[in-house]
């Protein structure tokens, strides 16, 4: 278990130390090269996670952890190397497969655990990797003065460092004995994703992404315009929010061991979605602060029992591709967020939180009745 969340803190981390870092490293270079460096890690990622779950299937998640770590050292150390920008979108694209393989791997060899304590285990992985999310930015803030590409180093050396104990794990868990071609495992999965139940899984998991890279982009602009906070300031919100995920995925974990589903989400659901409309009205940095976290808190508890559900549900053997489909149908959202809610900012800042609660109403309505 801890072998997989230091594999998913080791993406996170390169991932949170680069995004900071894309201005510098690029040299200032803007227009269509620099919006490539963001969106082609994430159509990378995308188009990675389905085929990568399949292969997990197929050969067992350890040897796909080696093939990304292998792949995510390689793209990370490329970043020390200077070049025009078209180098960096290159790299980007590298890393974005990178981790659309180790993605799926490492929820493979979590929910291949089976028992009582899964739900605990899904949330530790989850909470103890992303919090590279926290610590990358960091890290960037404190070596990234120094010289723009030293963050970059110490997150290739702790992927490095990862690389080097996966391979020399003992004891991993065996690829499944039947081995099913390519189309079988693929149909399998379109299968799945045309179930009514399953689509309903992928509702509140959609959300999160949905708001959570909507507020990414919310944030900043709302926080210094209508709260009165300075970016210094935004920056703690945005540890905050990476510190309430990494403590919230074990409790939610915790939960999901010992409750049912529906009643979890029915419960923790309104926090998230009261908390978000609360943002819209907060009149000063504490309480927008407040309703911040409570967003964090609610919606983290959901997408934990939510994952640990699925798992239980649909998983069988196929679990990497059950990972793969669900990350990639749901990161569809981590594009449509931003676009739907940023531009709704620019026109309607003071109602933008509260339809972002409003959508999300409807997608875990949509997970309760499917």
């Amino acid at each position: 278990m801890w072998l997989s969340a230091l594999a998913l803190f080791a993406v996170s981390l390169g991932y949170g130390v680069v995004v900071p870092l894309v201005p510098s490293l690029t040299g200032g270079a803007g227009g269509l090269g620099l919006s490539l460096v963001y969106s082609l890690y994430s159509a990378a990622k995308i188009g990675t996670q389905v085929p990568g779950g399949v292969w997990v299937d197929r050969v067992g998640a350890r040897r796909i952890m080696v093939v990304g770590l292998s792949l995510y050292c390689v793209s990370t150390l490329a970043l020390l190397v200077p070049g025009p920008v078209w180098w960096l979108v290159g790299v980007r694209v590298v890393e974005g497969v990178a981790t659309g393989l180790v993605f799926p791997a490492v929820f493979a060899r979590v929910f291949a655990v089976r028992g009582p304590g899964q739900g605990t285990s899904l949330g530790i992985v989850g909470g103890v990797g992303s919090s590279g999310l926290v610590v990358g930015p960091v890290l960037a803030g404190l070596l990234g003065p120094r010289d723009v590409r030293l963050p970059v180093a110490v997150a290739a050396a702790i992927a490095l460092l990862t690389l080097v104990l996966v391979v020399l794990e003992r004891g991993a868990p065996a690829a499944p004995a039947q081995v099913r071609t390519l189309s079988d495992e693929l149909g399998q999965l379109l299968r799945l994703a045309r179930q009514g139940a399953f689509v309903g899984v992928m509702l509140p998991i959609g959300f999160n992404k949905l708001s959570y890279t909507a507020l990414q982009g919310v944030l900043p602009l709302h926080a210094q315009a209508h709260v009165g906070l300075a970016l210094p300031q935004v920056t703690l919100l945005f540890a905050a929010m990476g510190v309430t995920f990494a403590l919230a995925q074990p409790l939610g974990g915790f939960l999901a061991d010992r409750f049912p589903v529906r009643p979890l989400v029915s419960l923790c659901a309104p926090l998230s979605m009261a908390s978000l409309a609360a943002m819209s009205f907060a009149p000063g940095p504490w309480s927008y602060a407040a309703a911040l976290v409570g967003y964090i808190l609610g919606s983290s508890l959901v997408f934990a029992v939510v994952m640990k559900h699925a798992a239980d549900t649909f998983g069988g053997d196929a679990l990497g591709g059950l990972y793969g489909v669900l990350g990639t149908l749901t990161d569809t959202m981590t594009v449509l967020g931003p676009l739907l809610f940023v531009t709704l900012y620019a026109s309607a800042p003071e109602l933008t939180h509260l339809a972002m609660a409003l959508t999300g109403v409807l997608f875990v309505a949509g997970f309760l009745l499917l």
